[in-house]
């Protein structure tokens, strides 16, 4: 689970990168967070996980990609209320950021 999990992450990562646009850049404090979480999903430590996620939308409320990270959580876990409200949340604060897209639809179709 925590596999697929982090297979959705890197691929979320190289559309964030691949996608050449020109946002605003997220505080590093705010990146550093956000990493950090993925490194806890490594250790398969959801809760941690979690944790570092929130903390960087609070250092960098326009950052698209931790709440990205936090639907796809909550998508695994089955919790789908809370997964859309953070996928809609990562595309209101980056349009074209395709990976929270993807995951909203499945989102949907589960």
């Amino acid at each position: 689970m925590f596999k697929k999990i982090i297979a959705l992450l890197v691929i979320g990562l190289c559309a964030n990168g691949c996608a050449g646009k020109k946002n605003i850049l997220p505080s590093e404090q705010a990146v550093y967070h956000n990493n950090r979480g993925i490194s806890y999903l490594n250790e398969q430590d959801v809760e941690k996980a979690i944790f570092e996620f929130k903390t960087a939308i609070e250092l960098a409320p326009d950052y698209a990609e931790p709440y990205n990270n936090l639907g796809v959580i909550y998508k695994i876990k089955g919790e789908f209320d809370t997964a859309v409200h953070y996928l809609q949340q990562a595309i209101a604060k980056d349009k074209k950021y395709a990976s929270p897209h993807n995951h909203l639809a499945a989102v949907y179709l589960a």
